[in-house]
């Protein structure tokens, strides 16, 4: 089908003038500033949505997205249904050509893809067809060029029966991207943000009391090098507000803060999510599964697919007596979906402590694997055993046999042989595939038998808060006297040797997360002790330290304490326990409730802040879904907290799951598919405070005879 309307009818009909206007200035300054430069065609003013609100003021992004999706999006190849429309369309790539010329946009590239924002609320993960047009705007072409040629790109396929693709137009190395990194606590800027912050939190706290996600002080930007001191407020996505007026008033109670000239901070706002890490995709542990558990295990309640991480091995002492088990959170041992909606509510309101019976619903008995990551691993187990050994498959009555990958190095070893050729190579491969073989069979093997049961649930904190408006989210399993057979030979479940072992050095240097590979650490080299087991005494959380955590989904990852506690909406029913474990204060319990009355936390956030190049958007994650119940160790190796929670913004790039967590992340044109299966967005890690949570459990512990009691590393 020929084209129907001319390049010139086109320009007509749009109204628009053409070319665009092109300053000559760079743009410079702050990412507020930056991104606001020239964005002539739309106002930024007004009540609107807070997607709408960072789409207008970007400009280096044109779209015609019913929905302003942060970037970036997830752009995939189109289907068959939409190649085979575009196949019939001779020369429109062409009259694209010429209008992107017509209003001098320097593009780079154009194709037809599909739009989607895998996991953003609502309707992210629809794909949308559309046209996906690269510009490189080193000059800062007006905004209003871009959507002169966005519109006029729009009515020539709309009126070539293309009329439903979407048009987006984006400049990759510049559109918006608010990245988070740490700042020091004796940063100047962070004495100012001391100073004004109640009076910012105020001023949420009556403008979007129900709307807020978290409150606190970064450094954000595109990268590293090219980031400055702001506060960062992120709020729900879809949220509607006088945003412009909103940064406007806090903007005002900084500036009344200031004490130094020069000393200032920058406003984002972007819409984010606050989660508890449990929700996850099932994942394969073939390659590291081990019979026994240890320090960042997957685990899960008996009867529910769900679960999180194993933090470490820990004694609890009551009285004489001595209970050996487990850390994590309470919200990964909480009662399986099918319980009664009335246990949920006991387990909400008091936990687990010493009024709940032992048979009662609440004490979950925990097994290791999570059932759906047990079926994973098992079956993993048993396709890569049948690659290397073959296997016969029968489809539709019909057998067929796949030769493994033992037989087909034979087979080479032979050929190679009569030709007398050097086959060493080769049969130590044999030998490699033939042992991976073996191993991977054991292991199905043994994973056919379980799940294992580690314990029951013997105290848990529920949804509380502890007596320094932090969330307290734990949960301490007993394992005592509960063994599993390994090789015909009872062993104990409770192996503090084996389970509590830390990563040494080297092994953290080859990682490349030893402190040094991490901006602003005030921390010493990682060293901790020769014997890998972590020292009796905890340590503390504090700000611009290094830490690292061991968890289900994202194994070791590392990062930086930032330098001043963010504040946390809470959101949720939450509850105030007194001595006796009775319910004191409930927290946010009327959805009607005036804002003064709507709770927050204060929470300390890490933030995974890798120094590997500050040319990249370099910011990693530190924690996903499944992590939830990581101890978080210092660089002694001392226990210092319970990873419980997280914050991302829904702005910054998303973390490959397949590949190197810790690899620098550049700006791409756009992203491969196997980018965005399970994972987040720049997800920091919300961290309790060890002697916090232990204070917790002893004074539960002790209820209600007031009996002495400890908790300690083994």
């Amino acid at each position: 089908m020929a084209l129907r309307r001319s390049l010139s009818s086109v320009m007509r009909r749009s109204g628009l003038a053409s070319p665009g206007i092109s300053p000559t200035r760079p743009v410079t300054g702050s990412p507020k500033k930056r991104r606001r430069f020239l964005r002539e065609t739309e106002d930024e003013s007004g009540s609107m949505s807070i997607e709408d609100h960072n789409y207008r003021g970007d400009s280096y992004h044109s779209s015609n997205l019913a929905t302003k999706y942060p970037l970036p999006l997830l752009c995939e190849s189109p289907d068959t249904t939409l190649q085979a429309r575009l196949s019939n369309m001779t020369g429109i790539e062409r009259h694209i050509r010429h209008l992107l010329d017509s209003h001098e946009v320097p593009f780079l590239n154009f194709d037809f893809k599909t739009f989607s924002k895998p996991g953003y609320p609502a309707d992210g993960d629809i794909k949308r067809p559309g046209l996906l047009v690269w510009v490189d705007i080193k000059d800062a072409v007006s905004a209003a060029s871009l959507s002169a040629a966005r519109r006029d790109i729009s009515d020539l396929l709309e009126q070539n029966g293309l009329g439903d693709l979407i048009v987006d137009i984006q400049d990759p190395q510049r559109f918006y991207l608010p990245l988070i990194y740490p700042i020091q606590a004796t940063d100047p800027h962070t004495i100012l943000y001391r100073n004004a912050r109640e009076q910012l939190l105020a001023i949420v706290r009556t403008e979007i009391p129900r709307l807020w996600i978290s409150l606190g002080l970064f450094h954000v930007g595109s990268s590293f090098g090219g980031a400055v001191p702001t506060v960062t407020l992120t709020v729900n996505p879809y949220a509607v507000h006088d945003w412009q007026t909103l940064s406007l008033k806090l903007h005002t109670a900084i500036n009344k803060a200031r004490f130094a000239a020069g000393v200032k901070l920058e406003v984002e706002i972007f819409p984010g999510h606050r989660g508890d890490l449990e929700e996850r995709p099932s994942k394969d542990f073939s390659e590291i599964f081990t019979p026994a558990p240890r320090m960042g295990a997957s685990i899960g309640v008996v009867g529910e697919f769900g679960g999180g991480t194993l933090g470490g091995f820990l004694q609890l002492k009551v009285g004489d007596i001595v209970h050996e088990g487990f850390l994590t959170n309470s919200h990964v041992v909480a009662p399986p979906d099918t319980a009664p909606p009335e246990v949920h509510e006991r387990f909400a309101k008091y936990g687990v402590n010493w009024k709940t019976s032992y048979d009662d619903e609440e004490r979950s008995w925990v097994q290791y694997l999570a059932l759906k990551d047990k079926d994973e691993t098992r079956d993993s187990c048993l396709e890569k055993f049948q690659d290397r050994a073959g296997h016969t498959e029968v489809i539709d009555n019909d057998r067929f046999h796949h030769e493994g990958l033992i037989a087909k190095v034979i087979s080479t070893i032979e050929e190679m042989e009569a030709l007398g050729k050097d086959a060493s190579y080769r049969r130590r491969l044999k030998q490699q595939h033939e042992q991976q073989m073996a191993d991977y069979w054991l292991k199905y093997k043994y994973l056919d038998t379980m799940p294992i049961f580690l314990g029951k649930t013997l105290l848990a904190s529920g949804k509380a808060v502890g007596n320094k408006r932090k969330i307290m989210d734990w949960a301490f399993v007993t394992c005592s006297g509960m063994t599993r057979p390994i090789n015909n030979v009872s062993h104990n479940l409770f192996d503090p040797a084996v389970g509590n072992k830390l990563p040494t050095s080297a092994a953290m240097r080859e990682m490349g997360l030893s402190p040094e590979n991490y901006f602003y650490s005030n921390t010493m080299p990682y060293l901790p002790p020769s014997n890998g087991q972590p020292p009796k005494e905890p340590g503390k959380i504090k700000p611009d330290r290094w830490y690292f955590k061991h968890g289900r989904t994202t194994g070791i990852t590392a990062g930086i304490c930032n330098g001043i506690e963010s504040y946390i909406f809470m959101g949720d029913t939450r509850y105030a326990h007194n001595r006796q474990g009775d319910i004191e204060r409930i927290i946010n319990p009327d959805p009607n409730a005036k804002p003064e009355d709507l709770e927050y936390s204060e929470e300390w956030i890490i933030i995974n802040a890798h120094s590997s190049n500050r040319s990249f958007t370099n910011q990693q994650t530190f924690c996903d879904r499944g992590d939830s119940g990581s101890f978080i160790w210092d660089a002694q190796g001392r226990l210092c907290g319970l990873l419980f929670g997280d914050v991302h913004g829904w702005c910054g790039p998303k973390i490959p799951v397949n590949g190197n967590p810790n690899a620098p992340t550049p700006r791409p044109l756009f992203s491969r598919p196997d980018e965005y299966k399970g994972g987040r967005y720049q997800g920091a890690g919300i961290v309790s405070d060890i002697n916090d949570v232990i204070a917790d459990i002893v004074l539960r512990a002790a209820q209600p005879y007031g009996l002495y009691s400890f908790l300690q590393i083994p």
